[in-house]
């Protein structure tokens, strides 16, 4: 038996186990191709050469003849035919029957049910169309008919599992409970909607009529009251609290104990003092205050502390002056009501400070902004104003020495110096000393009420409010005996073990009422939330008498952070961070509540970070520990928030700027206008490689009415001389030497269009654009080997005003004087130096306005590599020396544009230079540019 045959007996077995097996297989009659072998007769060709024609036959196909060459007979060519029987695989069609899934099933082994239409709600299909709705609450083919177990009574609809939609009137699972919208009272019984079952004693809609039975009690005979449940006694006035109240608690509603102040939980069984005993701090100052500094305090959008200590309850809704100073300096405000939610139980302030015609406004989430425009902080606001993120708080620190600390949420604090006082105004009082007379107006009036007062500090900013009313109920007015009892509870906290080590420096009474005031306002259900504000804030007061207390846990009051910092009520205003760990900070410590970084940490600006892990800032960038960069010819890592470099000399450059913009190699600028020839640079005596570089300025005094230019010549050794004539051409050795020049170690050659290089193995080279900039650069070898106009490359600014006998002098008209190679030249005059724009002052605004766009468009990303000031500077003093010249030439700059084009025998560098700048900053279509 051959191997197919073995397979095929194989597939025959198997199917028939599998059928046999599960009964989800059924027999299919398939027609199925294969391959079997066939004798068949190929006609096959064959050529034939070199044959006798004579014995061509009838099939055969002449191909040609050829007449040999060596016996010249004529030869036939044939293809001949003959007919052969080979073996070919022939594909032939036969049935054949195989195994396959019955209907209504798919699997690999048939075992996988379909149901065509699904199972919904989690049913299983179990069998062909066939679910399982087992477990799902829901009945049907597919699973898609809701059950309810219990029926839904009443003409309710079954909607969901286990769900009714009841009818008007009637409630309940099944709808089987009627509604009363006036509820039974005295365990009466809503039997049908609207209509109640009175017990005995008791009757009217909701059996309300009968006698005085307490809570709910109703009346069953003469004086005999049956209680509800959780209640006992004669009249049903006593609650019953089966779990019995813990640590002193009263029952004071069925299952409902009423706490002392230091208990909280359903039983009082939950201790709130922390089991660390609060212990007093080292007075670090109040919020950056000092004894001669005034402070008054705003918290809980009603509570006020004014500067001379008088405390105060004013619920307005509006804008008003916190502190101002009297004489309109500045002015702090704040926005009562600023961010609500829906129902406006729970409103956050906003702050508001004016001085002058700035304006900042922080906004609940320390949103900070100026002039409408959000800022980054930290931040400096308008030259005058530090603001900054530590702890809970946004401070701003001013100039003059005013503070204002805001939490984001409800608290404001405003710290005056000393030398404010007595000239204040607003709700903090007017800082005399005095606190009987802080309810003033600036024009003196007197007010008898703290709602008088606060109404009369109303800022119309075009924010919608009304005034508050001058009356006011007391807010726990509306509540009951009991209620106010567990709110006193609560606030008794403030007279607690946890709060008593700071009692002899601040009283809690204040603090205390404050606190019962909070709590009956709040209608955020929570007495624990409500009484909060209060506690933070006498904690806060007492940080700034020098004691910290240790009062939050976990059911006090509790506060998490972030990013790796901890909470703690005392931490310093001046934190330490990676970016100035290395700085001594000019700040007032003081104790600022919030989240802090842990001892031996650094804030990193989004993390606390061991010093180890501090990122460097360079140019604005932040950059990983262990990043490398470079400054110069040195390389700088950054190791533990600082930048660690080599300590590479690098070379040194000195510039030539314009007419009379001078920079020494060592950065000192100066400038000079004056005609003759000077020494930029020379070796000193007895040093190596010797040189000397001179600069012949011509027509650059300011009253000059020509063409200023610079030309340079240089001398290696005690060589010859080589004389910069323009950007094409040298002189050396009185012949004209085209560029590129090299030899004797020198190399003469083109950059650009615009500069050329003169370079020599000395390390001295020379960059030229022909008469307006020179740029010396020297080689480390040379630091402190030279002297000139060029300074001394030393790193040290002072001494680069050294003469050639060795003198350094301060007055510049000297110094440059000092190094004139010709006594025949006129001294550039001592005295008081002024620029051009000084000199000639009706240009300087036009060229004021030409220069600042240094600080803009292009040149605005290169600001923060190199600052544009000095660069303004020199563009103005050149703008007004050009302006100035062109009037000395009669020809306004104007006219010279508008004849730029046009054969005139002279036209300077200078009047081309600004036609081509006023074309631009123009936007004049000028031929020629």
């Amino acid at each position: 038996m051959g191997p197919f045959a073995s397979l095929f007996l194989l597939s025959l077995l198997f199917s028939a186990q599998v059928t046999a097996q599960n009964s989800n297989f059924c027999e299919k009659e398939v027609l199925v191709e294969k391959e079997v072998e066939q004798e068949v007769e190929v006609t096959v060709w064959k050529e034939l050469r070199y044959q006798d024609c004579a014995a061509q036959r009838p099939n055969d196909v002449l191909l040609g003849k050829e007449t040999s060459s060596v016996d010249g007979k004529v030869y036939c060519h044939f293809n001949r035919s003959t007919i052969e029987t080979v073996v070919q695989l022939v594909t032939v069609t036969e049935p054949d029957t195989i195994t396959v899934c019955c209907d209504g099933y798919t699997g690999d082994t048939c075992e996988i049910a379909i149901c065509s239409q699904g199972c919904n709600n989690g049913g299983s299909c179990v069998g062909p169309n066939t679910c399982d709705c087992a477990g799902t609450g829901y009945t049907g083919d597919t699973c898609h008919t809701p059950v309810c177990s219990s029926g839904c009574q009443n003409g309710g609809l079954c909607e969901k599992p286990n769900i009714c939609t009841c009818p008007a009137g009637w409630s309940g699972n099944s709808c089987q409970t009627a509604v009363c919208s006036a509820p039974c009272q005295n365990g009466g019984n809503c039997m049908a909607p609207d209509t109640c079952s009175c017990p005995l004693g008791w009757s009217g809609l909701d059996c309300s009529t009968g006698r005085e039975c307490l809570h709910g009690g109703r009346c069953i005979g003469q004086n005999l009251c049956k209680c509800p449940e959780g209640y006992e006694g004669a009249n049903c006035e006593n609650a019953i609290c089966p779990s019995p109240c813990q640590n002193g608690g009263q029952c004071v509603a069925p299952n409902k104990c009423l706490c002392p102040e230091e208990y909280d939980g359903d039983n009082c069984e939950i201790s709130l003092i922390s089991a660390v005993a609060a212990t007093p701090a080292p007075l670090l100052g109040s919020v950056g205050s000092t004894l001669q500094e005034g402070v008054c305090s705003f918290w809980g959008d009603t509570h006020y502390s004014t500067f001379d200590g008088h405390h105060f309850y004013f619920h307005g809704n509006c804008s008003y002056n916190l502190a101002y100073e009297c004489g309109g300096l500045f002015y702090i405000q704040i926005l009562n009501k600023f961010e609500c939610n829906a129902d406006e139980s729970d409103c956050d302030i906003a702050v508001r400070i004016i001085s002058g015609p700035a304006e900042i406004t922080v906004t609940p989430g320390h949103h900070t902004f100026y002039q409408d425009q959000e800022q980054t902080l930290p931040a400096i606001i308008n030259a005058a104003v530090t603001a900054e993120r530590i702890g809970a708080y946004t401070i701003l620190n001013f100039l003059d020495g005013v503070k204002v600390l805001y939490d984001g949420d409800e608290s404001v604090t405003v710290v005056i110096p000393s030398s404010q006082r007595g000239s204040m105004c607003g709700l903090c009082g007017n800082f005399d000393g005095d606190h009987t007379n802080d309810f003033h107006s600036i024009s003196g009036k007197a007010f008898d009420s703290a709602t008088e007062f606060g109404n009369n500090m109303h800022v119309n900013d075009g924010r919608k409010c009304t005034p508050a009313p001058t009356n006011p109920p007391h807010p726990c007015a509306h509540l009951a005996s009991d209620e106010i009892i567990a709110i006193e509870n609560r606030c008794k906290i403030l007279y607690s073990e946890a709060f008593s080590a700071c009692h002899g420096s601040v009283g809690p009474k204040e603090f205390y009422d404050s606190c019962v005031v909070d709590v009956c306002e709040c209608r955020l259900g929570s007495i624990n939330d409500c009484s909060c504000d209060a506690l933070t804030q006498y904690s806060r007061m007492c940080a700034q008498k020098g004691v910290e207390l240790q009062w939050r846990n976990e059911n006090l009051c509790p506060k998490s952070c972030s990013n790796g910092q901890v909470y703690t009520e005392c931490g310093t205003s001046c934190p330490k961070t990676c970016e100035n760990a290395d700085f001594d900070l000019e700040c007032t410590e003081a104790c600022v509540d919030g989240c802090h970084c842990p001892k031996g940490t650094l804030w990193d600006g989004g993390n606390c970070v061991p010093r180890e892990q501090c990122p460097c800032m360079l140019r604005g960038q932040q950059y990983s520990p262990g990043a490398v960069t470079q400054n110069g010819c040195n390389d700088c890592k950054c190791e533990r928030g600082k930048w660690t470099c080599t300590t590479n000399i690098c070379p040194a450059t000195c510039s030539v700027i314009g007419e009379s913009h001078y920079t020494t190699f060592d950065g000192r600028q100066f400038q000079f206008t004056g005609n003759c020839e000077y020494v930029l640079v020379q070796k000193r005596a007895g040093t190596a490689k010797p040189f000397i570089v001179w600069v012949e300025n011509s027509n650059c005094a300011l009253e000059d009415e020509g063409v200023c230019a610079h030309s340079l010549s240089v001398q290696i050794g005690d060589g010859a001389i080589y004389r910069l004539k323009n950007l094409n051409r040298i002189n050396y050795n009185d012949t004209d030497i085209s560029l590129p020049y090299q030899g004797d170690g020198i190399a003469v050659r083109r950059l650009s269009s615009a500069l050329s290089r003169f370079e020599t193995d000395a390390g001295l080279e020379v960059v030229w654009d022909g008469g307006y900039r020179i740029y010396i650069k020297l080689l480390p070898q040379h630091a402190g080997e030279v002297y000139g106009l060029c300074g001394t490359y030393n790193y040290n600014q002072q001494d680069d005003f050294e003469t050639p006998n060795d003198d350094t002098v301060v007055n510049t008209a000297t110094f440059v004087n000092s190094w004139k190679t010709n006594s025949d030249c006129a001294d550039v005059p001592t005295g008081v130096t002024m620029d051009a724009c000084t000199i000639h002052p009706t240009y300087k605004s036009y060229a004021k306005s030409v220069c600042e766009q240094l600080k803009a468009g292009p040149f605005l990303a290169c600001s923060e590599f190199v600052s544009p000031r000095p660069f303004i500077s020199q563009c103005e003093s050149d703008l007004c020396m050009c302006l100035a010249r062109g009037k000395f030439l009669k020809a306004e700059p104007f006219l010279a544009c508008s004849e730029f084009v046009s054969p005139r025998p002279f036209i300077s560098q200078c009047e081309s230079d600004l036609c081509m700048c006023l074309a631009r900053a123009e936007g004049w279509a000028v031929p020629g540019l």
